[in-house]
Parts: structure tokens; C-alpha cells; sequence
């Protein structure tokens, strides 16, 4: 019968030492993930900041080309009386021989 009651004894020791033992490791497994989300949580936010100020950018862009588009264009002759009056022919001099 003493034989009987010390194998349990020792079972029980052994079992509770498991069970304390593994909540331990669960508690270390549940930092790391916990260290895991964060870091994951901060490459996302960076990664969002980035597309926002992209997303800006092609706006600005879009706004941009929608500008040039809606300006008026001006004739080639009002182009010439607003840089003076010069010719394309008068750039185009023979070279010197």
C-alpha cells in the first residue's frame, strides 16, 4: 500500500510540475506573439502612411493634368507676338562656309 501511495504521490508531483511548467511556456509563447503583433502592426501603419502620401501624389497629379487640359490653348500666331515676333525661319541661318 506505501508503495501504491508514493507512485501516486510522484505521478501527481510529476503531472503538476507539467501543468505549472507549460503555462510558463505558454505565457513566453504568448509575449513573442504579442512582440510579434506590434511589430507587424508598426510595418502596417508605416506601409499605410506610404500609400496615403502616394495616393496624394497621383491626385496632385491628376489634378495637374486635369489643369493643363481645361487651359485654354493659344494659337501658334499669339505664341509668336508674345516671344516678340521671332520667326522659326529666322533660327534656321545657313551655317558659314
Amino acid at each position: 500500500m506505501r508503495k501504491t501511495c508514493v507512485v501516486i504521490v510522484i505521478l501527481l508531483l510529476a503531472l503538476g510540475g507539467y501543468t505549472c511548467g507549460r503555462s510558463n511556456d505558454e505565457s513566453g509563447v504568448e509575449s513573442k506573439v504579442t512582440e510579434e503583433v506590434k511589430s507587424l502592426e508598426k510595418k502596417a501603419s508605416g506601409e499605410v502612411k506610404k500609400l496615403e502620401e502616394d495616393y496624394k501624389v497621383l491626385e496632385a497629379e491628376k489634378d495637374y493634368r486635369k489643369a493643363l487640359e481645361e487651359e485654354p490653348k493659344a494659337p501658334p500666331e499669339a505664341i509668336e507676338e508674345a516671344e516678340g515676333g521671332v520667326s522659326l525661319e529666322e533660327g534656321l541661318a545657313s551655317p558659314p562656309e
